[in-house]
């Protein structure tokens, strides 16, 4: 038993020291286009090459001819770029809390903290920020949702993935002495709750905004994000039942639940291997975005979209105050995309994938940068974090 844990152990440390990783946060409210953006961010920063390929995790193979530039994006597996949905940590259906909305209505409120699996959530970064690969656990079903166009045309996705390559190629070649050992994992994580606000080390999202080195955040209006939920088909779900039935007496105070996380989900995810819990179809009951959606984004976000989110507000009050939802606060710890919320999804990929190494590689722009900083530099893109952490450089 002892020599089998410590085999175990050393492999696992093995492991974790074997790749260098980079998470980047992509958030906002439901329908702004995070997880189109996530994956479009995957396929740009996948290097293109002749023998390259996308496998099915989103980790990138391939041999140079030559067999040189070990380290680089010519070597063998040496650039992992995968993504992790947050929708995938959901609580099973049985589990996810239900509200009473200010019509009376009973329904299972998907848009609260509370009814994602936290622990997991974090157990997940921190395993996949030590190895640089996803826990064998996490079978993500978000690919089971319907997939829609992305909206960018081939020909923009080839000439900013080539853009991406070329420089991607001169950064590990420039660093090759470096990153011979260590070669890199990015990862795109979006979800619709990931960020808490500055100073409140307390919030139940701290310790995954903490696991972000590059937080985005896609605004979305109001009758932009009513629009595409409503027209949004369902989602697959997990778990025993997709309605639990109502019990008055059990779900009294379901709007009081604590926001700890919760010892109940879909197990550890370092070490279970158990397959996943029986998938179910959600979908919106009528009324569902005034009801839960546009209340609850506005309510957790607040801190980002009023000028003084201290000032006690009900929730007509709140609404009032966030109107359409156009304004984003700049300083508040998080990089803002642009078009307050109109922005479209040629503009958000330009914008996500940016690239202007000639103003950052020779100043001190690479050295270890706050987010206040990062926040005075909104141009500052993947990858001059990319850049920094090959060079050694903590951007967390």
């Amino acid at each position: 038993m002892c020599s089998s844990r410590l085999t175990e152990n050393n492999a696992a440390h093995s492991q974790r020291a074997s790749r260098k990783t980079i998470v980047v946060g992509i958030s906002g409210p439901s329908s702004s286009g995070k997880t189109t953006l996530a994956r479009l961010l995957r396929t740009v920063f996948t290097p293109e090459s002749n023998g390259a390929r996308i496998a099915d995790s989103g980790a990138i193979e391939k041999e140079r001819a030559d067999g040189a530039g070990k380290g680089g994006v010519g070597n063998r597996e040496a650039v992992k770029v995968f993504i992790i949905h947050e929708d995938d940590f959901y609580k099973p259906d049985d589990q996810i809390p239900v509200t009473t909305t200010s019509s009376g209505k009973r329904v299972q409120d998907w848009d609260t903290v509370e009814a994602l699996d936290i622990r997991q959530l974090v157990s997940a970064l921190s395993y996949v920020r030590s190895r640089g690969v996803l826990p064998p656990r996490l079978k993500s079903k978000e690919d089971l949702n319907e997939v829609t166009g992305s909206g960018v045309d081939e020909d923009t996705i080839r000439r900013i993935r080539h853009r991406v390559t070329r420089t991607m190629e001169t950064i590990l070649l420039s660093t090759k002495s470096e990153t011979d050992s260590l070669p890199l994992s990015l990862v795109f994580l979006e979800g619709f709750l990931l960020y808490a606000p500055p100073g409140d080390e307390n919030h139940p999202l701290r310790a995954v905004h903490d696991s972000i080195q590059v937080p985005l955040f896609l605004p979305a209006t109001y009758s932009v994000l009513k629009k595409r939920r409503e027209g949004r088909t369902g989602y697959v779900t997990i778990g025993p039942a997709p309605t639990p039935k109502l019990d008055e007496d059990k779900f009294n105070d379901d709007d009081k639940r604590s926001a700890e996380p919760s010892t109940y989900g879909i197990g550890d995810i370092e070490d279970d291997n158990e397959p996943m819990p029986h998938q179910n179809f959600w979908t919106d009951p009528p009324g569902y975005v005034d009801d839960i959606v546009w209340p609850r984004y506005i309510a957790d976000h607040q801190w980002l979209l009023l000028p003084d989110p201290s000032i006690p507000r009900g929730e007509d009050e709140l609404k009032e105050a966030v109107g359409e939802g156009e304004y984003i606060k700049e300083d508040a710890g998080v990089l803002v995309a642009p078009g307050e919320g109109g922005a479209n999804m040629t503009e958000l990929l330009e914008w996500g994938a940016h690239h202007d190494f000639g103003k950052f590689s020779n100043n001190a722009s690479l050295r270890k940068m706050t987010t206040h900083e990062h926040l005075l530099k909104p141009e500052v893109s993947q990858s001059l974090l990319l850049l920094k952490f090959l060079k050694g450089i903590d951007g967390s």
